[in-house]
């Protein structure tokens, strides 16, 4: 039983991190996007932009097992090529690998 407390405390204080993440940067919700949201346009920042372009590889991975899209367009970039582009000396690497391996998975699937 000690175990499963300590996973679900570990869980909650993961969500908590992405709760923290999501109310800082704007956003109601893991799969909504910030701002106004209109059928013109089509493209619209998300959550996964932002940690993309962070390089925060912990809300990325959070994210991507709350099973956001992994490949959204902004300004004609998905996540992982945001993250490519910000990416100086392996800043981004983590983050990078961890999109790479989300596409390939869905690739797979498809």
């Amino acid at each position: 039983m000690a175990k499963q407390t300590r996973g679900s405390l570990r869980d909650l204080a993961l969500q908590q991190v992405l709760l923290r993440f999501l109310i800082k940067h704007g956003f109601s919700c893991v799969d909504t996007p910030r701002g106004e949201v209109t059928r013109a346009g089509g493209e619209y920042i998300q959550p996964i932009h932002v940690a993309a372009e962070l390089g925060d590889a912990l809300i990325l991975e959070l994210l991507l097992k709350a099973g956001v899209d992994r490949d959204p367009l902004y300004h004609g970039c998905t996540p992982y090529e945001i993250a490519k582009a910000q990416d100086q000396n392996g800043s981004h690497s983590l983050c990078v690998k961890l999109l790479e391996d989300a596409l390939t998975v869905k690739s797979e699937v498809l």
